[in-house]
């Protein structure tokens, strides 16, 4: 990532203009429990990933998430804070990432969240070199509540409306789908 400015952003571990880069498409979830399930693959894989990548010296970490879960996908992911930080520093700064993933990458078959000091990134293929940093073959117990006074953020694509789990819809079937003419009422 690059980024100038005509003032010292590096003299604070503040992580503005955070940005979030979502797939547009999505796992084929089609029950609820599925859909729950990769949720919580999806919070081990940013927990755990955030965790060895804070105390890690180089504040960077890749991991994979090798757990068989209703056949859902192996996930990726890579995390890192600027070195600079310390480890509570970089903690602090990949904290909301995962209330941001779950928030708007849920279902998903991957994902970015840019910020100054750190970068998240989760794909159910491998994108980075060599073999993972961490391997995790445990899930988390539980998946916490999302904070909802969470700060506004760019998300990209903008987000849409959808159900609380992600369930993947079938088209409409063809006597209800309209043209845009028809619903312009031209």
């Amino acid at each position: 990532m690059l980024r100038f400015s005509n003032k010292n952003f590096l003299a604070t571990t503040v992580n503005e203009h955070m940005l979030v880069i979502v797939s547009i498409e999505s796992l084929m979830v089609n029950i609820s429990t599925r859909a729950d399930s990769f949720r919580l693959m999806l919070f081990t894989l940013l927990n755990s990933t955030a965790q060895s990548a804070a105390n890690s010296s180089r504040r960077f970490t890749t991991s994979r998430l090798d757990v068989s879960v209703s056949s859902l996908p192996t996930l990726y992911c890579l995390m890192q804070c600027t070195p600079d930080l310390t480890a509570d520093e970089c903690t602090a700064c990949l904290q909301p990432y995962l209330q941001y993933t779950l928030k708007y990458m849920d279902g998903k078959k991957g994902g970015r969240v840019l910020g100054t000091r750190c970068s998240m990134r989760y794909e159910i293929f491998p994108f980075f070199q060599g073999d993972p940093m961490l391997r995790i073959i445990n899930l988390a117990p539980e998946v916490p509540p999302i904070n909802s006074t969470m700060p506004l953020i760019t998300v990209n694509p903008p987000p849409q409306p959808q159900s609380q789990s992600p369930v993947a819809a079938a088209p409409p079937p063809p006597e209800v789908q309209a043209t845009t003419q028809e619903l312009h009422g031209m």
